[in-house]
């Protein structure tokens, strides 16, 4: 299944993440629905999978909590101020990199984490 997570400039050149000097997170979302946004401050987290392997991702922390109506999740979902934002292209990795500590709003297909390559309990997908 693939999923479209979107990152545009002001100029409208599509990308994964849409950057802007506003906007607010939806109070709840619909697990796998395409649309679903969520503003904040992009940082890098550095974690270490189970077998030791380093990891790396995006994560957007978010000004007020959203939720996740998803039935099947594994963590709690009812207040996530986090969300972990994966990017679909090396293009949108590197604009991802170059807005690291800046806002920004996230739009794609929000899911629970069910594997220990997520790193928040709400995952934005590509």
């Amino acid at each position: 299944m693939r999923y479209t997570l979107a990152i545009r400039y002001a100029a409208a050149v599509p990308l994964a993440c849409v950057l802007a000097a506003g906007g607010s997170s939806a109070a709840c979302f619909e697990v796998s629905t395409p649309g679903a946004t969520a503003a904040g401050v992009v940082s890098v987290v550095k974690r270490k999978h189970p077998n030791g392997t380093p990891l790396s991702g995006y994560v957007i922390t978010l000004a007020a909590p959203v939720c996740l109506n998803d039935p099947d999740a594994l963590d709690d979902v009812s207040r996530v101020r986090r969300i972990h934002v994966v990017p679909a292209t090396p293009q949108d990795a590197s604009v991802l990199q170059r807005r690291v500590g800046k806002r920004v709003v996230a739009t794609g297909s929000a899911i629970s984490a069910h594997t220990s390559y997520h790193f928040e309990p709400i995952v934005f997908l590509d």
